[in-house]
């Protein structure tokens, strides 16, 4: 008598929790990217409260989806770069969402290209390792669900500046802005930069937790 067939958990980066992953980064990019959008161009509110109203925006939309996603998933959202097809994905899907909603609500450039917002290689590099230090241990303490969006609530001034210290999701946000004093090729630097300081807060936080 044959026992029966169980179903197995779906191996890390398989085609559906590639997907899930990805789909929860670029809604929850795109929501707090839309309403960035309209409270500048809608309603001119200062790029203060623009940015805090975002943040706030991306955190619930990305926990909402990080409960719905499977286990493998929820390992990959908290950890980008290890997959390098999810990123691109992330990247790809942010850059024309936003393209579309700067189509139907026009442009936020003047909240992206805030001269105030201090741009530069180290806040990219800092925010990020602080985020993936904080998104493995929560990961590992399981809190993972709480653990990126406190650490984007404690950055909240600045984190949708810095595509909320996601890499991916920062190309294809900086990829739609037009501002003057971010060169396309520079993006693409300050990108790999908050990619290498997510892999290094991730392998800190690993150490720390398992010595």
């Amino acid at each position: 008598m044959t026992a029966p067939a169980t179903s197995q958990p779906p191996e890390r980066g398989a085609p559906s929790a590639r997907w899930s992953s990805v789909i929860v980064n670029v809604a929850a990019a795109l929501a707090a990217h839309a309403m960035a959008t309209a409270m500048t161009t809608r309603w001119s509110a200062a790029p203060t409260l623009t940015s805090i109203v975002a943040t706030f925006t991306f955190a619930v939309i990305w926990m909402q989806g990080y409960k719905r996603a499977g286990a493998s998933a929820r390992v990959m959202l908290c950890e980008e770069w290890r997959n390098p097809l999810a990123w691109i994905l992330t990247a790809g899907a942010t850059m024309c969402g936003a393209f579309v909603i700067s189509a139907v609500l026009d442009d936020a450039d003047a909240f992206y290209c805030a001269p105030a917002v201090p741009w530069r290689i180290e806040v990219a590099l800092l925010g990020s390792f602080t985020v993936g230090l904080a998104s493995r241990i929560g990961t590992e303490r399981s809190l993972a669900i709480i653990a990126y969006p406190l650490s984007l609530i404690a950055m909240l001034w600045i984190a949708p500046f810095y595509g909320y210290f996601s890499s991916a999701i920062f190309l294809g946000l900086s990829a739609t802005a037009r501002c003057t004093d971010q060169p396309l090729v520079q993006i693409a630097v300050v990108a790999a930069a908050m990619l290498a300081g997510r892999a290094l807060g991730d392998l800190l936080a690993r150490w720390l937790v398992k010595a």
